[in-house]
């Protein structure tokens, strides 16, 4: 076996990130003297990039799996709708854009309304707590004094 050879597979135990992608460190060294060595050498060349580069696919699938995912926004801007021989239509992109807005005010208020709902529920446990603070401190004054004060 060609010394270059063994040290290139050594190489791929170490640093196998070297050798993903399609286009790699070692792409282009391969490739330039891939016609100067023999069959044996090449199989065993190829052989372990095809190992490491089954390992970065399953890496990458792995990733792609557990990726959060990204909301998409909607932008109005990006829809149009072909009115060709619809003279009667009138702004049809309008609309469209019109709906889309309403559509994020409509989703807007609905997280408004929940997060004002969490508010007031907040207040009112406060006030009940404080209601119930107040009532426990009352009967102990009134152990302690003999009287509500």
């Amino acid at each position: 076996m060609n010394d270059g050879v063994e040290l290139l597979l050594e190489r791929m135990k170490t640093n196998p990130e070297e050798f993903y992608g399609d286009y790699n460190k070692w792409t282009e060294v391969i490739s330039k003297f891939e016609r100067f060595l023999n069959e044996d050498d090449l199989a065993r060349i190829y052989g372990e990039i095809g190992k490491l580069r089954r390992d970065e696919f399953t890496r990458v699938v792995m990733q792609e799996i557990l990726r959060e995912p990204t909301p998409v926004e909607i932008d109005p801007s990006t829809y149009t709708i072909n009115t060709v021989g619809r003279a009667n239509w009138g702004s049809s992109t309008l609309s469209i854009k019109e709906a889309v807005l309403k559509e994020q005010e409509a989703r807007m208020q609905q997280a408004m309304l929940k997060e004002y709902s969490k508010i007031q529920l907040e207040a009112t446990d406060t006030q009940t707590k404080q209601k119930k603070n107040q009532t426990k401190m009352e009967q102990l004054l009134k152990r302690v004094t003999g009287s509500k004060y």
